[in-house]
């Protein structure tokens, strides 16, 4: 009998170990799971993110008429001044009823996409339509025939804004496509748009000190571009210069307006 109960006592010790082990085991893999499920958690920003996406989806898509393979794509995110991103519209029908066509040839079109973004301005931070202003206008007669594309930027003032553009593809009267990048304007961008800044002449110079600095003659300069530029963060408007010495490549500059530092210089034959 002893040697039974010994038996049984073993029987049970070895039952109950494998029972603890087991739950031990469940317990490791939960808290590795949930150890896991937290690091791939989104942050709260991205939560955001995600969320304002599905929001312009089903805004979009419950306004406006797509096709089978449309699609809205959205990487916009709200900041203090505006909504920051970009915006993309596939395969979309949009049309306005009693609109006034604009002067030319293709006043229709231009009447069209200046009425949808007048229509969303509030989703595509717009505050002010005279800071939308046509860059460029195409019409494509290939296969396709009578597919408008027009481009425009935002100013401010008479700055265009770095970053920021709105494409509106049309076909048969109707608003096709949409892309846009949008960048937020803040009070001191709008402040620093108003203040005195240097002249071109002096940006011009700039440049050919820096380049005889480097060992090279400024007389051998060629000036491809020169824009002043507003841009969303400090110094806010900056000189854009692209030249191209003799026997020295081809530079782009970055030049504070103000100040006349010489915020960036990169060789755009040569990249770092």
């Amino acid at each position: 009998m002893k040697k039974n109960n010994g038996v049984v006592s073993s029987q049970r010790f070895n039952s109950l170990s494998f029972l603890c082990s087991a739950i031990l085991m469940l317990m490791i893999f939960l808290g590795c799971g949930r150890a896991f499920a937290q690091d791939d958690a989104p942050t709260p920003a991205e939560n955001t993110q995600r969320q304002s996406a599905k929001n312009l989806n089903e805004y979009f898509r419950g306004k406006y008429k797509f096709e089978r393979s449309g699609s809205v794509q959205s990487s916009i995110r709200q900041t203090e001044f505006g909504p920051r991103g970009n915006l993309h519209l596939f395969d979309v029908e949009i049309g306005f009823d009693n609109i006034t066509d604009l002067p030319g040839e293709d006043g229709h079109a231009r009447a069209l996409a200046k009425a949808f973004m007048e229509e969303e301005a509030d989703v595509l931070g717009i505050t002010d339509m005279n800071e939308i202003r046509e860059s460029r206008f195409s019409k494509n007669d290939g296969f396709v025939k009578d597919i408008v594309v027009i481009n425009y930027a935002r100013y401010i003032g008479e700055l265009e804004l770095e970053g920021s553009y709105f494409e509106v593809r049309l076909w048969q009267n109707k608003i096709r496509s949409l892309s846009t990048a949008l960048v937020p304007v803040s009070p001191e961008l709008y402040a620093a748009a108003r203040e005195k800044r240097m002249s071109k002449d002096k940006a011009v110079k700039i440049v050919e000190r820096d380049i005889k600095a480097a060992g090279h003659d400024p007389k051998g300069m060629k000036l491809w571009s020169i824009k002043e530029i507003a841009i969303p963060d400090a110094p806010y408007v900056i000189w854009h210069v692209n030249c191209g010495v003799e026997r020295g490549g081809r530079w782009l500059y970055r030049i504070n307006a103000f100040t006349g530092e010489i915020i960036k210089k990169s060789n755009l034959v040569w990249r770092d």
